[in-house]
């Protein structure tokens, strides 16, 4: 870190992986990537931490969608503004659910997945040995199967009005090495979270707000952004950093994404409250239908991918095919990773391989 005094600064160039002194020796000024210092200060206001970064584009493609959409957590007069809540700790709080109890199921962060509130059911085991199987759209076992559960007499005060309404839950435990970093789900009525699934409620905000924002949430984009900073935990402080929708009725395209993450997250027999509340309303036209199929449930999800890209943030092809595998853009064996250093280790086609097509060619 260098530094002089001087005028002011509105950009400063920027080197990452420099590890030895011949790597310093090499560095020319075409290989320093410019850092405005309006994005340190939206990325992270508070500590004024420097992004991950490894090429221009990851700064570029940052800059965009920073532009278009204030941070999660700033308070806009007229807009929703979250509200967080942990509400319960599995370690401190273990009193509250006793073993072989019944009551309110006890949600932990393996039991959702983007867009899925019955990920996987609770099979053996504690702690660590803890075996928890699958459960994929199509399973007929798909349900509700916690490891613990919370009776009504114990839940604490500061929920007894919280869990009465559906939420959104996101996973706390966030990996750089996971198929995706952010992962959020609609989090219905009469159940309680532990620490590992923090909830938001939205103050002043509607269904359509929240399928909006539950939409974005899980989208490459919001995630591409996440893993700049990231560590093992998606902090309050890191999730009021990222650019969200804040307004329905200021949104372009929202409209297309509600209907369809109404489609996505509307599913199950704990969401026919929701299902009730929402259908005819503005966001959710009348004939909109949950959607169990997985193929059609894919399709759904490429499709929000593409408005929330194009509309939504006004990416162009380049950053798109960037995002999806840097060598795209940097040629082949750019040592820039995003998502595919991951899927050639799982050796499998992640989503967004399988999307690339529908996003690329919208």
């Amino acid at each position: 870190y260098i530094a002089r005094s001087g005028g002011p600064t509105e950009d400063f160039g920027v080197a990452f992986r420099v590890n030895s002194a011949a790597d310093l020796a090499d560095l020319t000024v075409g290989r320093l990537l410019t850092m405005p210092v309006s994005m340190v200060r939206e990325f992270s206001p508070e500590a004024m931490t420097v992004m991950k970064i490894s090429a221009q584009q990851d700064i570029d493609i940052c800059r965009k969608l920073y532009a278009r959409f204030p941070k999660f957590g700033e308070q806009i007069a007229g807009q929703p503004s979250r509200v967080y809540m942990r509400e319960v700790d599995m370690g401190t709080d273990r009193g509250l659910f006793p073993e072989g109890a019944g009551g309110l199921p006890l949600y932990q962060g393996v039991m959702i997945a983007a867009h899925d509130y019955r990920a996987a059911a609770y099979v053996s085991g504690r702690a660590l040995k803890a075996v928890w199987a699958e459960l994929p759209f199509g399973d007929p076992c798909k349900a509700v199967v916690p490891q613990w559960r919370v009776p009504r007499d114990l839940v604490p005060s500061k929920l007894v009005n919280w869990i009465g309404s559906y939420q959104t839950g996101f996973r706390d435990i966030a990996r750089s090495t996971d198929e995706r970093s952010l992962i959020a789900a609609l989090i219905q009525p009469e159940v309680v979270c532990g620490h590992s699934v923090p909830t938001i409620t939205f103050a002043g905000g509607s269904p359509p707000d929240i399928l909006l924002w539950l939409g974005v949430a899980n989208t490459m984009y919001i995630d591409f952004v996440v893993r700049k900073r990231l560590a093992m935990h998606l902090t309050y402080t890191l999730m009021d950093a990222l650019p969200f929708p804040r307004d329905w009725r200021r949104t372009p395209c929202a409209e297309a994404i509600t209907a369809r993450a109404y489609a996505l997250f509307a599913c199950g027999p704990e969401m026919e409250g929701f299902r009730n509340a929402v259908t005819g309303t503005p966001g959710v036209p009348r004939g909109t239908e949950p959607v169990e199929d997985p193929g059609a449930r894919e399709l759904l999800t490429a499709e929000i991918e593409v408005l929330v890209a194009r509309g939504g943030y006004g990416l162009n092809r380049d950053d798109l095919l960037f995002i999806l595998d840097p060598d795209n853009i940097l040629g082949p064996n750019s040592g820039v990773e995003t998502f595919k250093a991951l899927r050639n280790r799982e050796q499998r086609i992640c989503r967004e391989y399988r999307t690339q097509r529908l996003v690329l060619d919208a």
